[in-house]
């Protein structure tokens, strides 16, 4: 995903999403990202761009996260 606030705004990051918090000051995923290796949180509203990869059968069975995110995504844009 291409994130617009942090460190490294603007580069695509490699995120492996573990939940959706809803919070009074912003809706946010909280993932892996898979470049620094650590937790973070990512607002909703600073996700620029996303594209889904999945590397494993098991990336599948656990992917409700990531198609909410998505469709959250989709409805914003229109």
């Amino acid at each position: 995903m291409i994130y617009s606030k942090g460190t490294r705004r603007g580069e695509r990051r490699l995120v492996k999403p573990l939940g959706l918090v809803r919070n009074h000051s912003g809706d946010y995923i909280m993932g892996l990202c898979l470049i620094e290796n650590t937790n973070k949180r990512f607002y909703l509203k600073a996700i620029e761009d996303v594209q889904l990869v999945y590397t494993s059968e098991r990336d599948l069975e656990s992917s409700y996260p990531s198609e909410f995110l998505s469709e959250f995504l989709l409805k914003r844009s229109s």
